[in-house]
């Protein structure tokens, strides 16, 4: 027989020896077997057996498990009568499907649970962990799984886990996985510094982890190991003011920790801008706007905080109260989220001086005074003309004033308004004459002064002279040239009147001396009644006075009048058109300079303007006798406000413009007439009456339309001479109209009240004169079509527009 066959249990590795024809038994004849693996194959194993026969042949076979009771395997090829030693042992080997071993997804920083696919229920297990037996284990049999968590173990670390099979007290090799448990946190977890943009984050270091990730609005960075104590990370690229909340994971072999979290903001922004809206005494109003409704805000000054809680719409505003007069403050506001603070927004600005506070000094010509607050400049306006302070540190010092002048005392810190103050100068002795001039154009060497057959001259330097030895309460005509050389200018001829106080307390103690003698007199006629009746007679024949009294002139004597003024040279014009006078439906104004004209705009602003009439070129003769103060084409910033020229029409002897203003803060807008006459010249009258009683008439329409209830400013380059005659121009030919009379004289007079030298010039006053009558007789005349003329009324075009207006 050729072959053997060997049958062994599926459980027990027997050996079945066949009964074959040439088969002797022998010693040899018994097959020994060595066994290296439990009986029957782990379901990790397979049993791979090797046969030895002799003569030497080797035989691989592998058994795999199977559900029958036996084995069988046969050896072919052997040679007849032959003795064989056979000899069976098991060598372990892995199949596919076989005991799998993995680690389960329920770890933590103590337990680590272990699944393996579930077999034979007959067979036991043994775990080994780190080659020391596990004494505890609760087996968890699931559907298709053995599950095992072992406990108590150490987080950060690396196990060995050897799974070994048992069946009938056999052992199999076992398989072995490594598996790790959670790492532990971090701690000490925090931020150290911020920026708007950054915030820098720090940690305690752990110990045998391989990374950090650090996650962040969806980002997730990673963070490598240091051997640091102390970890710091940086995180950039943030919004400012935003809160962010940070988790911080240790990562060990590819697991996580819990993980830690920390909310931490950046900075919030530095506010952009802020503004004074309001100054006075003892408070100053602050705004800014807020980006944020969630940030906050700190106003810091002299050493205190405080938190503005009124805000409308996008504006935070803020009063600071209990201030002192007089005080520069330097605000520092700095945007308040969470409990960090934005960079300091510095603001200096002042409160306002206490005028009434002042110890003013004050005589004839001069003012002092010691301020107790802060300012930078100081300067006096009477009228136009500025004086500058003399004085140094918080004293003010001005001098060479006029006598008995109204002068407002502008204080200034920097570009702040601190004060204006209202002081009355006292006036003179009335023995002598101030006289004060603007410089002449070009150039001139001395001024010379001749009043009451007195000659003064005075240099180039000066610009005033005080002439004494005059008597009280007397006019005296004042004529003043410039000198360059041998050369001298046309006089300029003026009446200056001296104080009268000094005649009025002559007058008022003369008149006590009389009421006393009266009063003895009376006594001694009580005493003496015969006396009275000798003096009955002569007591009521007392002469007759008169008192001369300016009034009005009816207009059938106006021209009659005018004849006789015209004729005396001596007694007519030139003693009458020196008088005073003011009316509250016009404000007259000098021409506005390159450095005033901000200030004009705020007037016209300010007293809500409706028209403006300028009666002067801005260059005459060669010179500069007003800015313009309007734009051509695009606008111009004035301060606060935007002037815009929407319309521009063009006569012969005038031009009419409109403006419009907006407020650059409110975006509130007007619209501002503006009636140019350009055929006066300076010192001077126009060619005719007729053009400027025609321009007086289109002024007039605006007056009482569309400038109603609003008054309306005058200029030329002075402000006193044409500026005076347009606006007596105005008023007379009213009062003509109305009153059927008019009182010229009495009209300049209150003008020169309130503002000298209106209507300077006697061929301006004579002007004057010669529109009221040319006025009065184009009145008597019948209608005609006064337009046919075009050589005369040559604004023929505005004069129609002005009739169709009216009618």
């Amino acid at each position: 027989m050729d072959f053997f066959t060997f049958r062994f249990t599926s459980y027990g590795l027997l050996l079945v020896f066949c009964t074959c024809l040439f088969w002797r038994a022998t010693d040899s004849s018994t097959m020994n077997m060595t066994q290296s693996t439990s009986v029957t194959p782990s379901p990790s194993m397979t049993t791979s057996s090797s046969m030895t026969t002799s003569p030497s042949m080797t035989t691989q076979m592998t058994a795999q498990p199977t559900t029958a009771i036996s084995l069988i395997y046969t050896q072919n090829d052997l040679i007849p009568a032959q003795k064989y030693r056979m000899i069976l042992y098991s060598r372990k080997g892995s199949l596919k499907q076989g005991l799998r071993l993995k680690q389960a997804q329920k770890t933590t920083t103590e337990n680590i649970t272990l699944q393996w696919n579930k077999e034979d229920s007959k067979i036991s297990y043994i775990l080994m962990v780190n080659d020391e037996k596990e004494e505890n284990i609760t087996l968890q049999e699931l559907e298709s799984l053995v599950q095992c968590t072992v406990t108590n173990l150490q987080n950060t670390t690396i196990y060995n886990f050897t799974l070994i099979t048992v069946f009938e007290n056999i052992t199999g090799t076992g398989v072995s996985i490594r598996a790790a448990t959670v790492p532990r946190d971090a701690t000490g977890f925090k931020a150290k510094g911020q920026t708007e943009t950054s915030i820098t984050l720090q940690w305690d270091k752990v110990d045998d982890i391989q990374d950090y990730v650090l996650n962040y609005e969806a980002e997730n960075v990673t963070v490598p190991a240091t051997s640091e104590a102390v970890v710091l990370y940086n995180v950039t690229n943030l919004k400012s003011g935003t809160r962010y909340t940070f988790t911080l994971y240790t990562d060990f072999y590819g697991l996580k920790s819990n993980g830690t979290s920390h909310p931490a903001p950046t900075v919030p922004p530095q506010v952009s801008s802020v503004e004074v809206t309001e100054r006075n005494l003892t408070t100053i109003t602050l705004q800014w706007t807020s980006v944020s409704k969630d940030w906050e805000y700190n106003v810091e000054f002299d050493g205190s905080v405080q938190s503005p809680t009124a805000q409308t719409g996008d504006l935070v505003i803020h009063t600071v109260k209990t201030l002192k007069p007089g005080t520069v403050y330097l605000f520092s506001i700095r945007t308040k989220f969470s409990t960090l603070l934005s960079k300091p927004f510095e603001k200096e600005t002042a409160t306002v001086i206490d005028c009434t506070a002042i110890h003013w000094s004050v005589t004839e010509t001069s003012i002092r005074g010691e301020v107790d607050g802060a300012f930078t400049s100081a300067i006096a306006y009477y009228g136009s003309q500025p004086h500058h302070n003399s004085g140094f540190n918080n004293s003010i010092q001005f001098t060479g004033l006029y006598p008995g002048a109204n002068y407002t005392i502008n204080l200034m810190y920097k570009d702040l308004e601190q004060g204006n103050c209202d002081i009355t100068m006292k006036l003179g002795c009335g023995y002598s004459i101030y006289i004060e001039w603007d410089s002449p154009y070009g150039v001139w060497d001395s001024v010379e002064i001749k009043v009451s057959n007195q000659e003064h001259e005075v240099l180039s330097r000066y610009n005033y002279a005080i002439i004494h030895n005059f008597q009280p309460a007397k006019k005296y005509q004042v004529s003043i040239s410039s000198k360059s050389g041998s050369q001298r200018s046309s006089l300029f001829v003026f009446t200056c009147a001296t104080d009268a106080r000094g005649v009025i307390a002559g007058a008022f103690f003369g008149v006590l001396l009389f009421v006393i003698l009266i009063g003895v007199v009376v006594f001694v006629m009580l005493r003496r009644p015969d006396i009275i009746s000798q003096q009955k007679k002569s007591l009521s024949r007392g002469s007759k006075t008169s008192v001369k009294k300016a009034k009005r002139i009816p207009l059938e004597r106006f021209p009659g009048l005018f004849n006789e003024l015209s004729a005396d040279e001596n007694k007519g014009f030139s003693l009458e058109y020196e008088g005073y006078n003011s009316s509250r439906e016009f404000i007259a104004t000098q021409g506005p300079l390159p450095s005033t004209v901000s200030d004009f705009w705020r007037m016209i602003w300010e007293q809500k303007v409706r028209g403006i009439v300028m009666v002067t070129n801005c260059t005459e003769g060669g010179r500069i006798k007003c800015e313009q103060y309007w734009p051509d084409r695009n606008s111009c910033i004035c301060g606060d406000l935007e002037v815009f020229t929407t319309s521009e029409q063009k006569e012969p002897d005038w031009t009419l413009r409109e403006f419009k203003l907006k407020h650059r803060r409110t975006s509130e807008e007007r619209t501002v007439r503006h009636f140019h006459f350009t055929a006066w010249p300076d010192h001077g009258v126009p060619q005719g009456t007729q053009v400027l009683i025609q321009f007086r008439a289109l002024l007039r329409r605006h007056l009482e339309t569309e400038a109603a209830g609003t008054p309306t400013v005058v200029h030329c380059s002075a402000g006193v001479g044409r500026t005076g005659t347009i606006i007596a121009l105005d008023v007379l030919l009213q009062q003509m109209q109305k009153e059927k009379a008019v009182d010229i004289n009495g009209f300049v007079y209150k003008m020169r009240l309130n503002r000298p030298h209106m209507v300077q010039t006697e061929s301006q006053y004579v002007f004057l004169h010669q529109c009221i009558l040319d006025s009065l007789l184009l009145n008597k005349k019948p209608e005609e079509n006064i337009y046919e003329n075009e050589l005369i009324y040559a604004n023929a075009t505005a004069l129609r527009e002005f009739d169709m207006n009216n009618a």
